[in-house]
């Protein structure tokens, strides 16, 4: 099963930039994690105090909040406004409870 962890806060441009300065890093030691398919930083494209880290796993146990996501959401804190969820892939979730015979 794959799931989504999404970490947002809503900063200043200046609580971003600081935050910016140490991801890169953080998000590279999180892709070498084997239970993690891909770690991702966004900058949001119109807003400068949105940032965001995607991480999406895989894995055979319950989809939730992992002590990687709890931490960054911990230091983003520190900054502004934390959104802090789980997402399933919808596109996995649709295909495996579709009633639909296969072609």
């Amino acid at each position: 099963m794959k799931w989504v962890e999404m970490i947002r806060v809503r900063s200043s441009t200046d609580g971003i930039a600081i935050l910016s300065d140490g991801l890169p890093r953080i998000i590279t030691t999180l892709r070498k994690k084997e239970e993690i398919q891909d770690a991702i930083l966004l900058i949001h494209a119109l807003y400068l105090g949105d940032l965001a880290v995607i991480l999406i796993w895989k894995g055979d146990g319950q989809p939730k909040k992992s002590s990687d996501g709890i931490f960054l959401a911990t230091h983003f804190r520190e900054y502004g406004t934390v959104e802090h969820a789980v997402w399933l892939i919808a596109s996995n979730e649709l295909e495996s409870n579709s009633n639909h015979p296969e072609s």
